[in-house]
């Protein structure tokens, strides 16, 4: 692992400063299989990563009762993992498969040893964040104010082959010896899918105004409002779907996607909430105040209470495998040990091998393909506290 860093700070004047700073930090390592050519090692990948951070901030004094901040700030990163050619099961007699991931081969034998790992195939994860804040305070009398607000823009972009080689698992479910089972073709499990991909924005700001208010010489309130909406990821391939019970029961198709099941709608269907499948909450009003007493104004006893309204927002994580499900993915999941072969897995499932797959609307169905549902109408987590505090 590498890092370079760069500071810089610059004192325009007495009343206006300027700082920077960005790092940047590598991370290489290959594969084990490509130093040691050992087939055991296959299951561990290489790492081929960067990240980038970048802050700058200007700091102003207006006057002796004004002061503003400002501040950028971005952050990349690009989370690559490699992985070493060896070759694919084809090349030893398993027929009618294809492989996403050239001359691989994803291979587990339960306790006994395993080729290849979905998780070390050749992906990448590249999110990246851009900021801008403002906050502006002010002294007047006995105030204190405070103004401000923030702006920011995230953009995640992913691509993964987890499961995109075909992939066998033996376990000992026929024979009861994993290697026996290897041995005489009987797989317990069969999986592939098409990659994973992801491209989803988000775009969200807040503002906020507080005071300070010396109200006596031993009796001080600090009150605050945050105005800070909540605008869902927008996925920017369309990969996101909504169910909904009532159209499932009516057998009420989407006219995106009019091959799509019952229930189902997509972005463009009537009522479908741009592409990120919930409405935004434009209510998330968060206000605070506090109150300290000195009462004998000695500064030997305070009395302190305070009440804040906090909140979180629903996270995009739950949309993340939508991106999975058909017709934006398809993937096989055959469990059994009379399921399916080894030595043609497709045969064995009385089925043709789709793979490599068109996606889109007419692509077929997948026999039990898994759908996860996420009403549209979550809410956000909101939390009171309160506090009352004697020293």
């Amino acid at each position: 692992e590498n890092q370079g860093i760069f500071k810089m700070d610059w004192q325009i004047s007495q009343d206006h400063q300027l700082f920077g700073r960005f790092i940047n930090t590598t991370t290489f390592w290959n594969p084990p299989y490509a130093d040691n050519k050992n087939l055991l090692s296959t299951s561990l990948g290489g790492r081929d990563s960067d990240a980038q951070s970048l802050a700058i901030g200007d700091t102003m004094v207006l006057s002796s009762a004004l002061v503003n901040n400002i501040r950028f700030t971005y952050h990349s990163s690009n989370v690559h993992r490699t992985n070493s050619e060896f070759f694919d099961l084809s090349s030893l007699g398993v027929r009618n498969t294809y492989s996403y991931v050239p001359k691989v081969s994803l291979l587990a034998v339960t306790n006994s040893f395993n080729l290849g790992l979905g998780t070390e195939f050749d992906s990448y994860y590249r999110p990246k964040t851009y900021a801008f804040s403002d906050d502006l305070t002010y002294v007047k009398g006995a105030h204190q104010w405070g103004f401000g607000g923030v702006v920011n823009l995230s953009h995640w972009n992913l691509n993964s082959n987890v499961r995109t080689v075909p992939g066998f698992t033996f376990d000992g479910s026929a024979t009861g010896l994993p290697l026996a089972d290897f041995l005489t073709g009987r797989v317990r499990q069969f999986r592939q899918s098409s990659p994973f991909v992801m491209d989803a924005t988000q775009r969200n700001f807040g503002v906020y105004a507080q005071d300070t208010w010396r109200l006596s010489s031993n009796v001080t309130m600090n009150y605050g409002l945050r105005y800070e909406p909540w605008i869902p990821q927008q996925h920017q391939n369309g990969h996101i779907y909504s169910f909904s019970i009532d159209r499932f029961k009516a057998g009420q198709r989407s006219t995106v996607n009019p091959n799509g099941l019952p229930g189902f709608t997509y972005p463009g269907d009537s009522g479908f909430y741009g592409k990120g499948g919930m409405p935004a909450n434009w209510k998330n009003f968060q206000p605070r105040v506090g109150l300290s007493w000195d009462p004998g104004g000695d500064g030997k006893t305070s009395i302190r209470t305070g009440y804040g309204l906090n909140g979180d927002f629903i996270s995009g994580q739950f949309f993340f495998d939508s991106n999975q499900a058909w017709p934006f993915n398809y993937e096989v999941n055959a469990i059994g040990t009379n399921v399916t072969r080894f030595d043609d897995p497709w045969a064995g499932l009385g089925r043709t091998n789709p793979y490599p797959v068109t996606l889109g609307p007419g692509l077929p169905q997948v026999p039990s393909g898994a759908f996860i549902m996420v009403p549209n109408d979550l809410k956000g987590t909101r939390v009171h506290a309160w506090n009352a505090a004697f020293q």
